[in-house]
């Protein structure tokens, strides 16, 4: 079973590093697998996210559109119930224009994060967060930093976690195999800060 930072944690972000199928060996070379480390969704679903969240939590996932389906169990399998669309983030290309990507039906622009509750969820302490965020793309797959800052004026100072995380950040715990070996920065609640080995996050 995955070893993940002892909680219990109020707020988990998180970014699934599922697989995607593609339908042709020509898409293979821009799947997220050719990019990163990713997981089964069986092995996903073991993790025991559980066990680490509060009574009262909220999971904020990101959704790939074509595996939303997984995405969706693994909200419910971690014990969660899905309650809304947290951010969604416009992709903007280098000259700051919505970005044109692939797709097999419409061009993506945009990934959604989902807010599932556990228990009574969390309390709402700033009704001025906008839902869409517009930021640039970075490296494949890395979300853009205006989402933990939206999650920490949506939630307040609660104990935070970050599943799957590329960069250490001030006030939340990170668990993921891409962090920078650097020391930690002191948080202000959550304290822990870990390189535990794992999967890095999905596209």
């Amino acid at each position: 079973m995955t070893h993940l930072p002892a909680g219990p944690f109020d707020l988990i972000l998180c970014d699934p590093p599922l697989y995607f199928d593609t339908w042709s060996s020509k898409g293979e070379g821009r799947s997220p697998q050719r990019k990163y480390r990713c997981m089964a969704l069986p092995d996903l679903l073991a993790m025991p996210v559980a066990e680490i969240a509060a009574p009262d939590a909220i999971l904020a996932i990101w959704a790939y559109g074509p595996r939303l389906p997984d995405t969706l169990a693994l909200i419910a399998g971690w014990g969660f119930s899905y309650v809304a669309i947290g951010f969604t983030w416009v992709k903007l290309d280098s000259y700051g224009k919505p970005h044109f990507g692939t797709g097999y039906y419409t061009r993506k622009g945009a990934e959604q994060l989902l807010l599932a509750k556990r228990g009574n969820g969390l309390k709402r302490h700033d009704r001025g967060v906008s839902e869409v965020i517009l930021a640039a793309r970075r490296e494949h797959s890395r979300k853009p930093d205006e989402v933990a800052g939206g999650l920490e004026r949506l939630f307040g100072d609660v104990r935070r976690l970050e599943l799957f995380a590329r960069t250490r950040r001030h006030g939340w715990t990170s668990y993921g195999d891409q962090l920078p070996e650097i020391e930690t920065v002191t948080a202000t609640r959550p304290t822990q800060c870990t390189d535990e080995p794992t999967a890095k996050q999905s596209a």
